[in-house]
């Protein structure tokens, strides 16, 4: 009679090792959030604090940091900035040149931090946590910086509430099975169709449907767009967009609740997306809304010819996977968003040096290894701080956009165009040799001249460049070397007069033609 009651106690050890597990797997997207947003914004620490149980304690959860200083013991809940943010549940950001004097509160001993932006993590309006951001050095965080540790903030409270769900629905072992297994592929899941992937393979392995359709939400054009679909009829419908209407899909948005309330569809009084469209043969219906935090960003569409097909407890469990998806494809968005900004210039759009320089070494390796050509253009805007100077630093940033969209008109698809620094730019032109690069400068150089940006009161704006050119491996053998004579080149131009291309050879301060 002993060996049951063991048996049980050991099974019940299990589940719950299990849903700690699951758990475990979706605080790992936490640690990529944390990870991806620390490398992008360049910061010292990016550190999620939560508060305990009794609400008087921070405690550590996750972070991504270079410190070997972390305070691993409880931080009070009323000290220093975190608890400011804590108390009032708004942001606190701030710089100043010189490092810190006061101590942060989750560092073990001093730091010398210089910038810190600390926001709050919320769930249903109350501040249970809060995101930390610094760095060491004197570089104030920027709104753009703020408003994107705002929304990594808000994904982490969505993720932390998922996991609060996985709790309260995982009753039974088959389907703590089933929904631990869905948080692990969607752990996985990086990417848009990697999420609506697992949802459909899931979906079936829980109840055979005939029909699914993951259906976004842009609350800003007030549009649904049919994004992923798959089953009878997808072909027909994927990629769909239409607007709000009193079909099922826009109520479950605007209710953000699942309809039909039985599950049972009348194809002759109920619409799911439009009028036009139809969902041929099915007479069981379900739509459930992704909600990511407090906004439905889409909707779910479960479809099937089987009557009474969505009994009570497969509700239950197509809920629960709805609400793992839309944290996951949220999540799949953000990164999206995180990538973007870790890798590209934010006011031209184009690649930051960073990715540049990563894309140059390994082409210059291949272009070494197998002996072929390629150049670097190195470009900046003559008389650019006159500019700034003249008509202010908003039209100088205009310049700086008109210029970036100059180069990516003039350069080929396998060519990488990035900004240096300041009004600098920089092209690396694969497999190319020194004509080549030189008529690609002259096209950029001629194409500029053509332009012109009209300004207030009517002015007119025109602006021309220098550029410099250099080739390997003719010019130099080493990338430093390779950048080196291209920088030369570019102040070789502008001391001889600008607007001019000028390359190594016979006469380096000759204007192309």
């Amino acid at each position: 009679s002993g060996e049951p009651l063991q048996s049980v106690k050991e099974e019940k050890k299990a589940r719950i090792l299990s849903i700690y597990s699951a758990i475990e797997e979706t605080r790992g997207n936490i640690f990529i959030l944390l990870e991806t947003l620390r490398k992008g914004l360049r910061l010292h620490s990016c550190l999620v604090l939560w508060l305990e149980p009794d609400g008087k304690n921070l405690k550590l959860m996750e972070g991504s940091t270079i410190s070997e200083n972390l305070r691993r013991g409880n931080i009070p809940a009323e000290y220093g900035i975190t608890g400011i943010v804590l108390k009032h549940g708004t942001p606190v950001n701030f710089c100043q040149v010189q490092p810190l004097q006061r101590q942060i509160p989750y560092y073990e001993t001093h730091e010398p931090v210089c910038s810190v932006c600390i926001v709050p993590i919320k769930e249903e309006e109350i501040t249970r946590g809060v995101l930390c951001a610094d760095r060491l050095t004197h570089d104030p965080f920027t709104e753009d910086e703020e408003k994107l540790i705002m929304l990594v903030a808000g994904q982490i409270g969505r993720i932390v509430q998922t996991e609060r769900t996985i709790l309260a629905i995982a009753k039974s072992r088959d389907e703590q099975n089933k929904l631990f297994m869905v948080a692990s592929h969607l752990r996985n899941a990086v990417r848009e169709e990697q999420v609506a992937e697992v949802l459909f393979n899931s979906t079936q392995e829980i109840i055979q449907v005939d029909f699914i359709a993951l259906v976004t939400f842009d609350p800003f054009k007030k549009e649904h767009q049919i994004t992923f679909a798959t089953g009878k009829g997808a072909e027909d419908l994927r990629g769909y967009t239409f607007g709000e209407n009193e079909g099922l899909v826009s109520q479950v948005v605007k209710l953000a609740h699942a309809l039909p309330w039985k599950g049972e569809f009348d194809p002759h009084s109920q619409i799911v997306f439009t009028r036009k469209t139809k969902l041929t043969g099915m007479r069981s219906l379900l739509i459930i809304p992704m909600v990511a935090g407090e906004k439905a960003i889409g909707s779910v569409v479960f479809s099937t010819q089987r009557e009474k097909a969505f009994t009570s407890e497969k509700k239950r469990i197509l809920q629960a996977i709805v609400d793992q998806t839309a944290v996951a494809f949220q999540n799949a968005r953000n990164l999206q968003i995180l990538e973007k900004t870790a890798s590209t210039d934010p006011l031209t759009g184009l690649f930051n040096r960073r990715v540049f320089m990563e894309a140059l070494g390994r082409e210059f390796k291949s272009a070494k290894r197998f002996g072929r050509s390629m150049a670097i253009i190195m470009t900046d805007i003559d008389h650019f701080k006159s500019i700034n100077d003249t008509y202010g630093h908003s039209t100088g940033d205009m310049v700086l956009k008109m210029f970036a969209d100059v180069l990516r008109d003039n350069a080929r698809q396998v060519d990488l165009v990035a900004r240096w620094g300041g009004e600098e730019f920089i092209i690396m032109c694969k497999e190319t040799g020194r004509e080549g690069a030189i008529n690609a400068a002259e096209r950029i150089r001629q194409d500029i001249e053509k332009r012109s940006l009209p300004v207030e009161n009517s002015k007119i704006v025109k602006v021309t460049c220098s550029l410099g050119v250099a080739v390997f491996p003719e010019d130099a053998s080493t990338i430093e070397n390779l950048i080196e004579k291209a920088d030369e080149h570019l102040y070789s131009a502008k001391k001889s007069g600008r607007n001019r291309v000028v390359w190594g050879g016979a006469s380096l301060l000759k204007k192309a033609v």
